[in-house]
Order: C-alpha cells, then sequence, then structure tokens
C-alpha cells in the first residue's frame, strides 16, 4: 500500500484476508486495517491512539482486533470491531495493560500489565458478561502468545532470558530455549542486552 509515512507492526488475520497495523501516514499514530484482495486501499479507525508495542491481535473471525489504546487517564486495553471502527475498553483489566493476546474460544484472554514500579504480570481473565475477571497470574512475563497447538502460552520474561511456555492457565512454566546461544557456539548472541529486547525478538 502506497504511504507517506511509516507503518508498523502488521499483523495479518487468522483467514489471511486482512492485514492490520499502525501507521502514521495521517499525521500522527493510528490503527489502519484493509482488505487483501489487491484492489482495497487502508481503513483509518479513528479515534484510537495505539501504544505502539504489540501489533493488533486479530479474533479468530477475523473482524475484530485487540490494542492498547494511549488515552489522558491512562492506556486501555480495547477490542476493536473494524467493520464499525468502534472499540470497547475491557473493564476489570488491572494495572497498565501492556500487551494481551485472545485464548481459544475467546471467553479468556491473557493480559500483561505493568502493576507499578515496572512489575510485569501476566494474568488470565475470563469474560463474565461486560467485565473480566482477573485468574491466575505468572509473575515478571512479558510478550505473550498463544502456542500453534492451541494449549500453551508461549511467553518471555522480563528478568530471565528465553522463550518459555505455561498451560493456558498459565501452569507449570517451564524454559523452551534460553536463546541466548548460536548451535554449536556458546558465546552470547546479544552479550550486552538486557532482557528488555526479548519481546522485540
Amino acid at each position: 500500500f502506497p504511504s507517506s509515512g511509516t507503518e508498523m507492526l502488521p499483523s495479518v488475520s487468522p483467514d489471511g484476508r486482512r492485514i492490520a497495523f499502525y501507521s502514521d501516514r495521517s499525521g500522527s499514530s493510528a490503527l489502519w486495517w484493509a482488505e487483501l484482495d489487491g484492489d482495497s486501499t487502508p481503513q483509518l479507525v479513528e479515534g484510537i491512539n495505539p501504544v505502539l508495542r504489540q501489533a493488533p491481535v486479530w479474533s479468530a473471525d477475523g473482524k475484530r482486533v485487540l490494542v492498547v489504546d494511549s488515552t489522558a487517564p491512562g492506556d486501555r486495553l480495547l477490542d476493536v470491531d473494524l467493520a464499525s471502527g468502534r472499540g470497547a475498553a475491557l473493564a476489570g483489566i488491572a494495572g497498565t495493560p501492556l500487551r494481551a493476546t485472545w485464548l481459544p474460544g475467546e471467553w479468556a484472554l491473557v493480559a500483561v500489565a505493568d502493576e507499578g514500579g515496572g512489575n510485569l504480570v501476566a494474568a488470565r481473565y475470563e469474560r463474565d458478561g461486560d467485565r473480566w475477571n482477573a485468574g491466575s497470574r505468572l509473575e515478571h512475563a512479558d510478550a505473550v502468545g498463544v502456542a500453534p497447538d492451541g494449549r500453551h502460552v508461549l511467553f518471555t520474561r522480563d528478568d530471565a532470558w528465553g522463550l518459555w511456555q505455561a498451560g493456558l492457565d498459565l501452569s507449570a512454566p517451564s524454559l523452551l530455549d534460553d536463546l541466548r546461544s548460536r548451535p554449536g557456539s556458546d558465546d552470547p548472541i546479544l552479550p550486552k542486552a538486557g532482557f528488555f529486547v526479548q519481546p522485540r525478538r
């Protein structure tokens, strides 16, 4: 898509028919989306000031995305219906939301939030009408996503190297790979980098 601005954090819908991304082509950073049919032009979703930390997270039906929206009172997690351009704030999310991912079925999700002083916590939330109730937690979790098998959550930590996994209920966290060395070498890949680089990787 031609643009005079900068495009960031593209995300393709599960069915491969749509793309959502952030762009400053309108003069300020905003949420945009388009059909991937070769003929469409990107559509601006007005009234959302996205936090450029995580790519939009698609719903299974490819009609909605989760984004973190920056407002004067504070950041909030929005479930955005792209056709209407309306975003519904998820009530009940504790702390300042940083990242989130739907769990299979979309009646539950995992949100990572800063609970104060840089203390990052991933919490599982379950839908109860219009409210989301917190359940199990993982301390020091950072980037999160559902594994391809649909039965695990993958995550990084802000206090340790590597890619980790846990159950969908955030139980039994285990290290999959510390990601610190290339195969056949003991030399660290990023010897001077801090844990904060891991979500970007």
